[in-house]
């Protein structure tokens, strides 16, 4: 089962790479936010430190826009009856229902004198692109309010095409997102063929005001001729009721939408709340539905992820939804496939969320033998840990040390080491990620068409690694829930690895953004793998932090592949730093440049940063020599 997860992760980076770049750049987008939002959730669940997950965001050209309140995305569902699970477990008992337009998400600035002095793109969140001059031009939105609040307004909201004025262009190769997306991101040069199209907009939030409740923020807009989303105030009994009418009015509203948003009316509720690092706690959406079609459960097979957690895999009857047939589905835990009664030969009801991620729902015709749970999986005893099948002494199973050893290596950049290498490496060289620095290229010439070049490339990666962050060293670990994003809040937060070590669990749950479960998994894992990290620390320095270097390379970011000639790695990023650089651990869209010493044309950071630039990256892939005109 290792063979298909593999081969799920590869066809899920290539199409949110592809699928991004055609939403976010180009503003052709083949597919609905629905099924690019399953994409990426499919893909977060299976490989959640993918690199992908960090490059889906639009490419922001300029300086950009710093958001002071990021921008975040919203947590989905796909059921009323999971949106009033999660409506009741708020405790709270008034929401504000409202349709999830289908434009491009707009942040306008109104100053003290109500001026509108800047308006941005929602970016990747953090940072999005300045578009005033087009909002301006193409926009319908009041240039100049009535501002009593005596200080700056932040507003919120949907740029979109209505559908009158869609039929009205009568543009039948485009949509109206791409019309809307591609107006507001318009450069001004002097042409006006984007003169007669009519970008309409509704704001859904509004910051830097004293509001009691959504409603109250509204009235605001109201106030200042800026039109809103449609809402409805629900109380909680009548939730249901209300989620049901919006969807059946969904066709009269005259845009396109595919969901409902639903949020906690309360403002301080919604403060007291907070947001993880991707969505709020206080709202989420309820995504539209795609086709449903009922199919025979053939085998639950069980695949053993790097942590120990044993993943249930659905093989079906080959079954056609929304165009695509279909014939396996994760099944995201034992414990969903235990509630939920499946058993080998049944009946079930298959839905393709969103037309893309296939979810088996329910049990329409039982079958003859029910899932149990294994005693045993690869000679290791199995145990439940709440929805989760975990297998005893991880640490000495196979399918964990080959999961390991893939997550360090990537992580860390370790160059040619690929997964068909790594299953033949384990055990017999390196069984674990600290004895990767034990090999010599003696013992890589003794495998199997290995040729001397290679094998030196090999143990030149490996000894390349030996310097990294703290954050990088900290993600390398393979701890779950110890992703990137918790990783740079540590590493910005505590500088040293001994000060992270020593954190309380208490602690962990007082940083925003973390929460309990994330709280108790780093804590644990940081405490369960002591002796792991020790033995890492013998070969590998974290990095010392640094005050920021202001030099002729601000504002520049280089990563280096391949072998250099002229100084090593380390002393080249100790130079660039010096410089006021910067030298990532990784290559991403925001990179600014690729140095290439000799046989890089083969590396993972080259055929990286390639894909990157195809699908509109601006990554700079140089030369040695160039690099070094560069830094004189």
């Amino acid at each position: 089962m290792r063979d298909h997860i593999d081969e799920t992760v590869e066809f899920l980076e290539s199409q949110i790479r592809y699928h991004n770049n055609l939403y976010w750049n180009e503003n052709n987008p083949e597919i609905s936010d629905t099924e690019y939002d399953l994409l990426v959730e499919e893909l977060r669940e299976i490989d959640p430190e993918n690199d992908v997950l960090i490059e889906m965001a639009e490419r922001v050209h300029g300086e950009g826009v710093k958001h002071e309140v990021p921008m975040l995305s919203m947590d989905k569902q796909y059921s009323i009856e999971d949106i009033l699970k999660w409506a009741k477990k708020t405790g709270e008992k008034e929401f504000i229902l409202s349709p999830k337009m289908d434009g491009a998400a707009c942040s306008l600035i109104y100053d003290k004198n109500g001026d509108m002095i800047l308006a941005s793109t929602r970016g990747d969140g953090l940072v999005g692109e300045d578009i005033t001059a087009a909002v301006k031009e193409y926009v319908d939105i009041p240039l100049k309010i009535d501002n009593h609040f005596d200080k700056n307004i932040e507003v919120r909201g949907e740029a979109y095409m209505t559908l009158d004025e869609f039929s009205r262009l009568g543009l039948k190769d485009s949509n109206p997102r791409n019309l809307a997306a591609g107006t507001v991101k318009r450069k001004l040069d002097g042409h006006r063929e984007y003169d007669h199209r009519n970008i309409s907009f509704a704001a859904y939030n509004v910051l830097g005001i004293n509001a009691e409740d959504e409603g109250e923020k509204f009235f605001h807009c109201h106030g200042w001729g800026i039109p809103t989303v449609p809402y409805i105030y629900s109380k909680l009994e009548d939730l249901e009721n209300n989620l049901k009418i919006m969807i059946d009015n969904r066709d009269k509203l005259g845009f396109e939408t595919d969901g409902i948003i639903i949020s906690v009316s309360n403002v301080k509720v919604q403060e007291r709340f907070g947001s993880t690092s991707h969505h709020p706690r206080y709202a989420i959406s309820l995504k539209f539905q795609g086709e449903s079609a009922t199919t025979i459960l053939k085998d639950i097979y069980l695949s053993i992820s790097r942590t120990g957690v044993a993943t249930p895999v659905a093989i079906v009857e080959p079954v056609i939804l929304s165009g695509a047939t279909i014939t396996k589905a994760s099944l995201h835990n034992v414990g969903f496939v235990l509630s939920k009664g499946f058993s080998k030969g049944a009946t079930v009801m298959m839905t393709r969320r969103g037309g893309v991620i296939p979810h088996l729902e329910y049990v329409v015709k039982p079958g003859t033998e029910l899932f149990r749970i294994p005693e045993e999986l690869e000679g290791h005893k199995t145990y439940m840990d709440g929805d989760f099948l975990k297998i005893e002494n991880p640490e000495n199973s196979i399918s964990v040390n080959i999961g390991k050893m893939r997550h360090f290596v990537k992580v860390m950049e370790i160059d040619g080491l690929g997964d068909s290498l790594i299953e033949k490496i384990i055990g017999d060289i390196a069984k674990t990620p600290d004895e990767l620095y034990t090999i010599q290229v003696s013992d890589l010439l003794s495998l199997e068409r290995m040729g001397k070049k290679s094998a030196e490339n090999i143990v030149n990666s490996i000894q390349c690694s030996r310097l990294v962050p703290l954050q990088v060293f900290l993600r390398a670990l393979g701890i779950f829930g110890l992703g990137k994003h918790v990783s740079r809040i540590l590493a910005e937060g505590y500088k040293t690895l001994d000060d992270v070590m020593k954190i309380s669990q208490e602690e962990l749950e007082g940083i925003e953004s973390f929460g309990p479960m994330i709280a108790h998994n780093v804590y644990h894992g940081l405490k369960d793998n002591q002796e792991y990290i020790k033995k890492l620390l013998k070969f590998i320095t974290i990095e010392e932090s640094k005050k920021a270097v202001v030099g002729n390379l601000t504002g520049k970011s280089f990563v280096f592949t391949g072998t250099l000639l002229e100084m090593n790695r380390n002393d080249a990023q100790k130079r660039v730093q010096g410089l006021g650089g910067e030298t990532p651990s990784g290559v991403t869209k925001d990179l600014s440049y690729l140095v290439c010493g000799e046989k890089s044309e083969g590396s993972s950071k080259f055929k990286k940063a390639t894909k990157i630039n195809e699908s509109g990256g601006r990554i700079e892939i140089i030369s040695e020599k160039e690099f070094h005109a560069m830094i004189g």
